[in-house]
């Protein structure tokens, strides 16, 4: 196994408290850190600074031997539009 690990850090700056669900917003951004079909995304730490904002640390495992299909980001920013679309979270964050 060839593992490569990667850790991303997002800083997170709540517009609208009243819509906002972080848990959402993690899942969100999990999906869109994931580039191949078999890498593994994992929220390292959640930080809550300078009151409602948010520092996320995610880390991306990936098997080099195994990577697995190319993710399509086309696909993932046309279902965000979508859920936007149906009132899903009015885009509370920047």
């Amino acid at each position: 196994m060839n593992i490569q690990t990667n850790q991303l850090s997002i800083k997170l700056k709540i517009k609208n408290r009243r819509n906002f669900n972080l848990q959402s917003h993690l899942h969100e951004m999990c999906d869109y850190s994931k580039e191949y079909e078999h890498d593994i995304v994992e929220v390292q730490e959640v930080k809550r600074i300078n009151g409602g904002n948010y520092e996320i640390i995610i880390s991306v495992t990936r098997d080099l031997d195994c990577l697995g299909e190319l993710l399509d980001r086309s696909v993932l920013s046309r279902n965000r539009h979508n859920r936007r679309a149906e009132g899903e979270n009015d885009s509370p964050y920047i």
